[in-house]
């Protein structure tokens, strides 16, 4: 490479960009994972509803709260349908889990219907 460091090679992410991957990370792993724990979770209790509705908004707080120094304005980059897709698909795990809790507080998703879609069924 004749003197030059792999890393003049490497794209720099500006502070801006890389708050919003650290949010987008935090968002997707930990949040989505404990969305889906705290699902699993309240389907354990006899009427789930209001521990899921509970366990649903703790997760939104702790979204919100993470949010920390961004704004509307940085997500404004996401203006195509195809950039909204990408959002969505960077936060995929997130959004499972809250559609989850969200389910289950709204009496969709129940043990029952997990038994049965998955062939359990008594």
């Amino acid at each position: 490479m004749s003197g030059m460091s792999k890393r003049s090679f490497m794209i720099q992410l500006s502070r801006e960009q890389k708050t919003i991957e650290n949010y987008m990370s935090f968002s997707n792993d930990v949040l989505g994972i404990l969305a889906l724990s705290l699902g699993a979770s309240s389907l354990g209790f006899k009427h789930p509803q209001p521990f899921a509705c509970f366990f649903l908004f703790v997760v939104l707080l702790w979204l919100v709260s993470k949010q920390g120094p961004l704004t509307l304005k940085h997500f404004r980059r996401y203006k195509t349908f195809m950039d909204n897709v990408q959002l969505m698909w960077d936060l995929k795990i997130y959004l499972i889990g809250c559609m989850f809790l969200g389910s289950i507080a709204l009496g969709i998703t129940t043990q029952e219907s997990i038994y049965t879609l998955l062939g359990y069924a008594t």
